[in-house]
């Protein structure tokens, strides 16, 4: 398809309904430089001779380019009232903000996660604070005092009813139960009725120690091995775990460093993720690249940014047509003329004359 009948594909009017009866506003590239040339006083024949248009045409565009700027004006103002563009900018900082707001809803008392997770012996009231569960708070505390007691703790939680025996290791551990609520590795002090005392708690804790509970898994993590009935730092496969901490160190997202290292991206994920590796790197190391965060922004402009060496380097070697360079980078017309018009505009690559011409490194 040539450029002018392209060309002519955008020039449709400025809103239509759809067939789902949804109003779309749309301008196009002619609209916008007519007017910013009318904004700066030029008058609609000057225009036409600067776009290579006719005056008709130019005064067609500037009509169905104003309804829409009026429109899209009154959105903006709103949008921008109601901070929707700070949400967007400040995103890097959006799971912080996320985690400072439900730090600061446990302080207030109220419970910030999902209904469905409410501890046993505890109820979600109307206003979301934690409420003693009258009908199970009897087996928490009968829990904590036959463990303590020296029953063993798998055959207490099936003897009082739990779905899952082992369920009982989790309520022996939660610090719920004496006022805490444990949330991004540390403990907050809550507002909610403690079920048991502090003394009885530690107690449990020591025979939960004593007992092992907490065992090492039967097949070490990567980069460590296993001597004995000891589980030590593997030397010689920890160098892979340090080389994938320094790469998320550099924002590099998950796809990349599983590529880079030969892994699967889920596999580097559990790495990352995971606190046993503090062993291999540190506690500092491993706490920056935990609280890293690579936006969809940072993955986009990556992407862009590849495919726009690609053209260049197609283009160092000699100039090219639109269809000789999808070919070379493997995307679509569409895009590869949107890479090309974003090069343009840097001062990057520049089209030789003509309606079929070839593009090139600019010089």
């Amino acid at each position: 398809m040539s450029e002018k009948n392209s060309e002519a594909n955008l020039e449709v009017l400025p809103h239509r309904r759809n067939t789902y009866n949804i109003r779309v506003f749309k301008f196009t590239d002619l609209q916008v430089e007519a007017a910013k040339l009318r904004a700066q006083g030029y008058t609609l024949t000057q225009i036409a001779d600067k776009l290579k248009r006719k005056p008709h045409h130019i005064s067609k565009a500037l009509r169905e380019f104003w309804d829409t700027a009026m429109y899209m004006r009154l959105v903006l103002k709103e949008l921008s009232r109601l901070h929707y563009f700070d949400m967007y900018t400040n995103r890097s900082n959006f799971p912080a903000r996320v985690r400072s707001i439900k730090e600061e809803k446990i302080r207030q008392g109220k419970w910030p996660f999902s209904p469905h997770n409410i501890p046993l012996g505890f109820k979600l009231s109307e206003d979301r604070t934690l409420q003693v569960d009258a009908d199970t708070v009897a087996i928490v505390r009968r829990i904590f005092e036959r463990v303590i007691n020296g029953e063993p703790p798998l055959r207490v939680g099936k003897e009082e009813g739990l779905k899952r025996a082992r369920t009982v290791f989790r309520i022996l551990r939660n610090p719920i139960y004496i006022g805490c609520i444990r949330f991004g590795g540390k403990l907050i002090k809550a507002k909610h009725k403690p079920l048991i005392n502090e003394e009885t708690w530690n107690q449990a804790q020591e025979i939960l120690d004593e007992l092992k509970v907490e065992k090492p898994p039967s097949t070490p993590l990567i980069g460590f091995r296993r001597v004995g009935a000891k589980i030590i730092v593997d030397q010689e496969k920890s160098d892979i775990i340090k080389k994938i901490f320094q790469l998320r160190l550099q924002r590099k997202s998950i796809g990349e460093i599983g590529a880079e290292v030969k892994m699967p991206a889920w596999k580097v994920h559990a790495i990352i993720k995971n606190p046993a590796y503090k062993a291999i790197v540190g506690e500092e190391l491993w706490l920056k690249t935990f609280n890293i965060r690579v936006t969809k922004k940072e993955l986009q402009e990556k992407r862009t940014a590849k495919i726009d060496a690609k053209i260049l380097l197609c283009l160092h070697e000699s100039p090219k047509k639109t269809g000789e360079i999808m070919r070379v980078v493997g995307l679509s017309r569409t895009s590869v003329k949107s890479h090309l018009r974003m090069l343009k505009l840097k001062g990057l690559v520049e089209r030789e004359e003509g309606q079929f011409g070839r593009w090139k490194i600019k010089t």
